[in-house]
């Protein structure tokens, strides 16, 4: 009889272990593995989940949209909005901007500088495509003819708006040829499919 039941103790706890596992498994899940410099920093999911981490660990999140807060005393704060996939590792790349010569000194190792160059290079690479998908006129700069050119150039108008650019276009001219070139390059930018009163046009005259 006690065997019995000791055999029936023993089921029922497998039975409770296998549901457990099962359910387990069931959870959607997602991760994200951060490279950061400094290497150690603090982070908040949706500003409630606090992690202190390393550079390379990974934390565990549910599937969906959340806010990443990277941040550590001394440094500059860094905020990114992100969107996990279930059963995806997502690589999250920080490099935080320090405040004081302290603080500086602690992105010296050299894991913390290739991920600073990491990070560099993303930005750059993000701010490319958010410039080709602004200024879709940028991907046939510059335009090239005889006696001017098209190019792209900073933004008088819009100084601080790194996506904001305007079309610099310089004319080598002789007596009378002013007017028809500025028609000519004008004509140029409508025949790539685009029209010209939508740019902020900065004309160069160089008497040829």
């Amino acid at each position: 009889m006690i065997e019995k039941r000791k055999i029936i103790i023993i089921c029922t706890i497998l039975e409770l272990l296998f549901s457990a596992l099962v359910v387990y498994f069931m959870i959607p899940r997602a991760y994200i593995k951060f490279s950061a410099a400094p290497s150690q920093v603090n982070i908040l999911i949706d500003n409630k989940d606090k992690h202190s981490i390393k550079d390379g660990d990974t934390i565990q999140i549910s599937p969906g949209k959340h806010v990443v807060t990277i941040y550590k005393d001394e440094f500059n704060p860094y905020i990114k909005p992100i969107t996990v996939k279930s059963g995806q590792t997502n690589d999250f790349i920080v490099a935080l901007t320090a405040l004081t010569d302290d603080a500086q000194k602690q992105l010296q190792d050299t894991r913390s500088i290739t991920v600073a160059q990491k990070f560099s290079d993303m930005n750059m690479a993000l701010q490319a495509d958010m410039m080709r998908i602004n200024n879709p006129i940028s991907q046939y700069l510059p335009i090239q003819a005889r006696l001017y050119q098209i190019s792209a150039c900073p933004s008088v108008k819009y100084p601080n708006n790194p996506l904001k650019i305007a079309l610099c276009i310089d004319m080598t001219i002789t007596d009378d040829t002013e007017a028809n070139l500025r028609a000519y390059a004008l004509t140029n930018i409508e025949d790539h499919g685009f029209d010209p009163n939508s740019f902020e046009i900065i004309w160069t005259v160089v008497p040829n």
